[in-house]
């Protein structure tokens, strides 16, 4: 799954060699989603923004495309893009 269009979700991970087998999955989702919060609470992203984001990726939930997402939303498959796009944009900005 491609971010944008040279970056995928899994250059965003860290590579093996620096992954700790003890690691708690749930300490990392618990990190993502206080990161994701916090980004609300500044006003950089919009709570759908942030919504989007966690259905896209999976947080919490089952990776979607932008069709499942609308359709969870009620909201035009391009919007949904749209609120994705513009949350990514302000992300790498930050």
């Amino acid at each position: 799954m491609y971010v944008d269009d040279e970056t995928t979700v899994a250059d965003l991970l860290p590579s093996k060699e620096y992954t700790n087998k003890n690691v708690d999955v749930s300490d990392l989702s618990t990190g993502i989603h206080e990161s994701l919060e916090y980004l609300i609470s500044t006003k950089l992203l919009k709570k759908i923004q942030v919504n989007i984001l966690k259905m896209r990726f999976g947080i919490g939930c089952a990776e979607m495309s932008f069709g499942e997402i609308a359709y969870q939303l009620g909201l035009p498959r391009e919007r949904v893009k749209r609120y994705y796009e513009d949350a990514m944009k302000k992300i790498r900005k930050s």
